[in-house]
């Protein structure tokens, strides 16, 4: 039996147009192509139809290449200061070489590459995923510093 997804103000579209669109509109503003990314902190909201979609988008953009982990899972939903608590961490990953892991990740919805624990990365290029309700969504491209 197929599963019927109810239009929400708090899930994402089924089809996950919109937040590839911010994803690849993030990849052309800043030059970069799918391949250039090591690592995508994920929105991972936790709850199994949200984390499907936004599962299946990154795994059409990125196959199973690119270690991805999810912030919430270690700090819980911060609301509106989610994005910047994400980005502050990417910046520290890119910096230090080193990724948290998934927090609470027994039953992945994909086989994507998941950072199981805290791990070193050799990591250049990460990108933050945020969606906020009513389909507010923002990708932020981060570079490692050089030297």
């Amino acid at each position: 039996m197929a599963r019927v997804l109810t239009p929400s103000i708090m899930a994402v579209a089924p089809d996950a147009r919109q937040i590839e669109r911010a994803l690849r509109a993030a990849l052309d503003a800043a030059g970069l192509a799918p391949t250039q990314i090591g690592y995508l902190n994920a929105h991972g909201t936790g709850t199994r139809v949200n984390d499907e979609v936004e599962s299946a988008m990154i795994e059409r953009v990125f196959g199973d290449r690119v270690l991805v982990n999810s912030t919430k899972a270690l700090l819980g939903h911060t609301i509106g200061a989610s994005g910047a608590l994400e980005a502050a961490v990417m910046a520290y990953s890119l910096r230090d070489q080193r990724v948290h892991g998934c927090h609470n990740l027994d039953d992945p919805v994909r086989p994507l590459n998941f950072a199981r624990a805290a791990q070193a990365a050799p990591l250049g290029v990460a990108l933050s995923e945020s969606f906020a309700f009513g389909g507010h969504n923002a990708v932020l491209a981060m570079q490692r510093a050089p030297g």
